[in-house]
This record gives C-alpha cells, structure tokens and sequence, in this order.
C-alpha cells in the first residue's frame, strides 16, 4: 500500500532543482518519478480548465459533469506526487536487495520481491 506522505521529498524540490537531480547520475529520481510528475501535471492542467469553468452560467449544462472532472483530476494529481516518492522509495529496496551477498540463498528472493515492488509505481502511473 502507498504511503500517504512524501517519504523522499523529491515532490518539495523546485522544478529546476527535481531537474538538476533527474539529471543527475544518481538513480533517483528515475523514470518512474518523472513519469508520475508529468502525469500530475497533466492532472493540474485539467483541474485548472475545470476551474475555470465551474459557476459560468455558459457552462451551467454540464456544471455537475465538470465538477466530478475535477475531483477526480485532483485525486489523480494527488495520487501521482504520492508515485513520484514511492518509486524513488521502491528502488532503494531493490538496490538494497542487489546489495545483498551473492552467496545469501535469501538474495534471489529479496531482490524478485524488490523488484516487483519496484515496478508498482509505474504501473499505477
């Protein structure tokens, strides 16, 4: 289950600054995290046109149809911040996992486990 709060804060950094790490040799933040920051501010774009046309009586028609629109914008946006720290979260298991002895009979394991971890934020994305 995905936490509820930034566990990484990379979704407190400054546009310039998530970019400058990203671009980074560094593995976090990676694709996945880049992917669900994009995707948010997709999201963002969608709740602002939504905000803008919630109350004009031209819209009044679909008022109850661009309000549902925006929630569920918003939860998405939300969702996804929450994605852009767990997958820099779920690649610190795996790199801990490849850390792991190569003679650990427990390793094969702990990195398929980490792995799988691993690939569940971009799937949600």
């Amino acid at each position: 289950m995905l936490s509820e709060t930034s566990s990484t804060g990379l979704t407190t950094l400054a546009a310039v600054d998530f970019a400058e790490r990203l671009a980074a040799r560094e593995p976090v933040p990676g694709g996945g995290g880049a992917a669900a920051l994009v995707g948010a501010l997709g999201a963002a774009l969608a709740s602002m046109v939504a905000n803008y046309t919630v109350g004009k009586p031209r819209y009044a028609a679909v008022e109850a149809d661009v309000r549902l629109a925006l929630a569920q914008a918003e939860r998405i946006r939300h969702e996804l911040f929450v994605l852009v720290d767990e997958d820099a979260r779920a690649y610190g298991l795996v790199s801990a996992a490849y850390a792991l002895p190569r003679e650990d009979p427990a390793r094969a394991d702990a990195v398929e486990a980490a792995l799988h971890e691993a690939a569940l934020p971009p799937y949600r994305t």
